[in-house]
């Protein structure tokens, strides 16, 4: 691949990221169409094109086929067109980066810790600008362009892994020390309690590799959760960084999450645990009717999220 053409192909997957992570099917379905025709014109140039027969490829490819599949059977033939074009997306991005070589591969990976960087500093930004800050915001926890807090946290946890793996010296070890605190910081900013634990088993496992980083990993973590403790304290606010704090071993969502609250586990439901109201679904933008109860609470995080970026790096 030409340097204009990875050019162009890098400048594709860094705005991918800021147009909802394509979780939106028309968006998607936008840029699975240059995908599209951005690989037509490689099959067209090139004498030869690379395909990778691997795990990772053959469970994308099988994915995108059941999509086509449900196309035939499915009780809305034209949604599941629309999901099977929203899908396509990741088949062409794949077979674009089966003809990347290593060096082109790594850059792009690097990227993304410059991502998560820029979107946690658009973020911070937002704070004085209200139009912004809703936009960027759900429930005052951080949620970037992917417009999640969960999958913004967890996209910047991807970021501090790729900083951390890889020694910098001079310069660029100043340069990534400033990405990692910002990207620190948009975990915090998240208020994602189990992306929160991950960052610390990713913090125990560098500090067991490297030992120049245990002492700036120490004072880094036991900053941000003073700072917690004070933003609280004083606020009161127990969202974005401080819910953090609210991590329990007794009744919480988060323990739901991973525990299964006993609603969930028990098979007796009375009426009365059902509510009708009006809700903000985090999912979809507009407020909709529907019934809510703590089943959908804790069964929402395992639904299928934002972003597909992550899967296609093994």
């Amino acid at each position: 691949m030409s340097k204009a053409e990875y050019r162009f192909f890098t400048l594709l997957f860094f705005l991918s990221f800021f147009a909802f992570g394509l979780f939106y099917e028309y968006i998607a379905c936008i840029f699975g169409g240059i995908l599209g025709a951005f690989f037509v014109y490689l099959s067209m140039k090139k004498k030869y094109m690379r395909f990778y027969v691997n795990m990772e490829s053959l469970s994308i490819n099988i994915i995108v086929i059941m999509y086509l599949v449900t196309c035939i059977y499915g009780v809305d033939a034209g949604m599941g067109y629309i999901g099977f074009s929203k899908n396509v997306t990741i088949f062409f991005f794949l077979c674009i980066v089966m003809q990347l070589n290593k060096e082109q591969r790594e850059e792009m990976l690097e990227k993304i810790p410059v991502i998560g960087f820029i979107m946690t500093v658009i973020g911070l930004i937002s704070y004085g600008i209200e139009p912004l800050h809703q936009f960027l915001f759900i429930a005052d926890r951080m949620g970037g362009f992917f417009q999640y807090p969960n999958v913004f946290a967890v996209f910047c946890l991807v970021g501090v892994v790729f900083l951390l793996d890889r020694k910098r010296t001079g310069k660029e070890r100043n340069i990534q020390g400033v990405q990692f605190i910002i990207l620190m910081l948009g975990i915090f900013l998240s208020g994602s309690r189990s992306v929160f634990l991950l960052m610390l088993g990713v913090c125990v496992v560098l500090a067991v590799r490297r030992k120049d980083m245990r002492k700036p990993l120490l004072i880094i973590l036991v900053l941000m959760l003073a700072g917690a403790g004070i933003y609280v304290g004083i606020t009161g606010n127990v969202q974005n960084i401080g819910r953090l704090l609210t991590t329990s071993v007794h009744s919480s969502t988060f323990l739901g999450r991973i525990l299964y609250a006993k609603d969930i586990v028990s098979c007796g439901y009375s009426i009365t645990d059902y509510n009708l109201k009006v809700y903000e679904n985090e999912r979809i933008n507009p407020q909709v009717w529907g019934i809510h109860s703590e089943a959908a609470d804790h069964t929402a995080p395992f639904l299928p999220h934002k972003g597909w970026h992550l899967l296609l790096f093994p």
